[in-house]
């Protein structure tokens, strides 16, 4: 894939303003069960594109490939994290 950035947070808040097509998620689970949320937003007020759940386990890891293409966003990366120590995307755009 041509152009591939990454973008990380350590807390809510945006990951990347503009069109782009997620290629890969991963997060980092505190020791409580928690969830990563992923919008099609720059406020946090979007669709929700994805949602992951993590165990109360901070030794299993959030990997996520997408496959083909990749998921498409229109307005932006909006990551909301709970009990989740980060987050670290990986898109074209």
């Amino acid at each position: 894939m041509i152009n591939t950035k990454a973008a990380q947070r350590s807390s809510t808040g945006l990951l990347h303003t503009g069109p782009a097509r997620l290629v890969f998620i991963y997060g980092v689970p505190t020791g409580t069960a928690g969830s990563l949320i992923l919008r099609d937003s720059t406020d946090g007020s979007g669709a929700i594109k994805v949602q992951l759940d993590s165990v109360g386990s901070n030794r299993t890891l959030i990997e996520v490939p997408l496959s083909d293409e990749g998921m498409r966003f229109k307005n932006g990366i909006h990551v909301t994290l709970t009990n989740v120590a980060g987050c670290t995307v990986f898109f074209a755009g």
